[in-house]
């Protein structure tokens, strides 16, 4: 019941904002008589919804905000009224041109408690995020479905490896590679007919990543011994892989002269350190701009492990946190007190709520579920979605859900061969997919290639680069570094000893 009750409750609180906000109001002027008083005055501006903005002398510039016909009317016809502007005397209405106000009509703009009115969305999200979290919670508990596969001591230790979160980053890889091959080819250059599906909503695919991140990540400075490591891992987890698709997508988007892309061999070597955005170098393919978002985000987890604060996490979230409450609730106070970078980096560009999602959905896998935890969660949902619209705050929400469906085992039919070998190439998938597959595509459909025909060689052929990738490159890459930081802590017991 509390469930139902929450979830009521949010919905009330977003559908009640647009009449408690109104209509935007009209400007007015109105000159009172001489021997009306200032107490008088106010009475009648309260009377008759008049909001001052402006007045000289007896003449008030005011934002009407009740504009109905008995409302005007009555005003008109007051004896306390000298003469007015912007109203139409005969029909009893505001002139049609009217200037517009800087008030609105609402009832909440009548009371003066406007100022609600931005708590009230975000509120609202929050309320029904909650909601959703106790009725799934409820609805889990009495069906009869089947457990996880891995033994339950070995996911709640967070030994086994978590592979449900390989299959949504699986699909979160492959609903942005749709989103880039069919809406976002259409607008850039168009299909020559339709797509058999097309997929405008897959780039909430990188809202996905995110969450994943705050959860992989988080994991990995638990289990580290020294920041070395960790910068050792990173190193090994991303380069090798993006330097050999970094260098592919610049050889091949040079070749073809792929249209509104235009790259030095400056823009390359730059590209290769993976800092091109912090020196505003444009990326040599488009879905670049996340690994900025992801370095922030590792700088950060570095920080929190060189100085030894993982263990005081939960603290440093509810700081995070208040601090981007605070800039959100000023409308950016953050920006008038220090530089936009500092400010963007704070923020991890936006998605810091994400990322501290993912963080808190780790900590309740580990750990349990408590009612901080439980805060957390709703406050980092309630501060993205009140800088984004709602349809982002219910993604955020979806993909909330499937994360706590896979930490109860209730996702574990996903753990297929097919599913888990894309979560596996995941990354190389994303790094060259996106102008290499238009190149391509643009090749076959300069050739006759029928639309539908050319988008499944595409896949199948960045699929096939994104394996090779992954065999070749990335995999090697991480057993050499893994192999190196097994040395190095060899060597570091035996200097102890």
């Amino acid at each position: 019941m509390r469930g139902l009750a929450l979830l009521l409750a949010g919905l009330a609180l977003t559908a009640v904002r647009p009449w408690l906000d109104g209509s935007p109001s009209r400007y007015v002027h109105v000159r009172w008589r001489t021997d009306v008083s200032d107490i008088e005055r106010w009475w009648l501006e309260q009377r008759f919804s008049l909001r001052t903005e402006h007045h000289d002398g007896r003449s008030y510039g005011y934002d009407l905000l009740d504009s109905s016909p008995a409302n005007v009317g009555a005003l008109l016809d007051h004896p306390s009224v000298e003469d007015t502007a912007s109203f139409d005397r005969t029909r009893k209405v505001v002139s049609p041109d009217a200037e517009t106000g800087r008030s609105r009509t609402g009832v909440a703009w009548r009371w003066r408690v406007e100022g609600v009115l931005p708590w009230l969305r975000p509120l609202g999200l929050i309320t029904i995020f909650v909601a959703g979290v106790l009725l799934v919670d409820q609805l889990l508990a009495r069906l009869p479905l089947q457990r996880p596969m891995a033994p339950a001591d070995d996911r709640s230790s967070g030994a086994a490896r978590f592979r449900e979160l390989d299959v949504l980053r699986g699909l979160a890889a492959t609903a942005v590679v749709l989103f880039h091959f069919t809406a976002r080819f259409a607008t850039h250059y168009g299909h020559p007919g339709r797509p058999l599906i097309v997929v405008p909503w897959g780039y909430y695919g990188v809202h996905l990543f995110f969450v994943v991140s705050g959860m992989v990540i988080f994991l990995t400075i638990e289990r580290m011994r020294s920041p070395w490591d960790f910068v050792a891992a990173r190193i090994g987890r991303l380069f090798p892989a993006y330097w050999v698709a970094v260098t592919v997508t610049f050889l091949t988007v040079t070749a073809a002269h792929l249209p509104e892309v235009s790259l030095s061999a400056r823009d390359y070597v730059w590209n290769l350190s993976m800092l091109q955005r912090f020196v505003d170098v444009p990326d040599v393919d488009g879905v670049y701009w996340t690994l900025q978002v992801e370095l922030a985000f590792y700088v950060v987890m570095l920080v929190l492990l060189t100085v030894k604060a993982v263990p005081k996490t939960e603290s440093i979230l509810v700081g995070w946190l208040a601090v981007l409450t605070w800039d959100a609730a000023g409308g950016g106070l953050l920006r008038e007190g220090l530089e936009t970078s500092r400010v963007q980096f704070v923020s991890l560009y936006g998605y810091a709520p994400l990322f501290l999602g993912g963080i808190v959905l780790h900590l309740q896998r580990t750990r349990g579920l408590t009612a901080l935890r439980m805060g957390l969660l709703a406050w980092a949902f309630g501060v993205f979605a009140w800088r984004n619209t709602a349809e982002a705050a219910m993604v955020f929400g979806g993909i909330v859900v499937a994360v706590e469906l896979a930490i109860h085992g209730y996702l574990a039919r996903l753990a297929v061969r097919p599913l888990l070998l894309l979560g596996a190439v995941s990354y190389p998938l994303y790094l060259v997919h996106q102008n290499i597959g238009y190149v391509l595509l643009r090749m076959l459909y300069a050739r006759g290639v029928p639309t539908n025909a050319g988008l499944v060689v595409t896949l199948g052929a960045v699929l096939l680069l994104a394996w090779l990738l992954h065999v070749l490159v990335e995999a090697p890459g991480q057993r050499a570094v893994r192999s190196l930081r097994g040395r190095r802590g060899r060597s570091g017991a035996g200097a102890t000893d």
